[in-house]
């Protein structure tokens, strides 16, 4: 399992690591993060976890690990509107904790 991040207060303490990091890169210390991030070819941390996650989900969903995509997401059951067949849905979770991980095998 691997906790990712959803209130604004822990988002912020874990991206404020990167953020002292790029500070002390020689050169960028008085950039804005976003510029030091540029200049770096980096991405924020929050857009590597949802990069991150994407790709886990692709690899669930077209059977590339070893993890049965109905115990994460469930298929949408009208197919009529308009888009593609992969539409899907998160389980409904009664704990939060449960609601914000995301499963990985390794």
């Amino acid at each position: 399992m691997v906790w990712s991040p959803y209130t604004v207060k822990d988002i912020d303490a874990v991206e404020s690591i990167q953020c002292r990091f790029t500070n002390r890169l020689p050169g960028y210390k008085f950039l804005a993060y976003s510029e030091r991030l540029k200049r770096a070819n980096l991405l924020s941390l929050e857009l590597r976890r949802l990069h991150s996650d994407l790709v886990w989900c692709y690899k669930i969903l077209f059977g590339h690990v070893d993890m049965k995509s109905e115990s994460l997401f469930e298929w949408a059951s009208d197919l009529s509107t308009r888009g593609h067949k992969y539409k899907l849905y998160r389980k409904r979770s009664s704990a939060s904790v449960r609601y914000y991980f995301f499963l990985s095998v390794s």
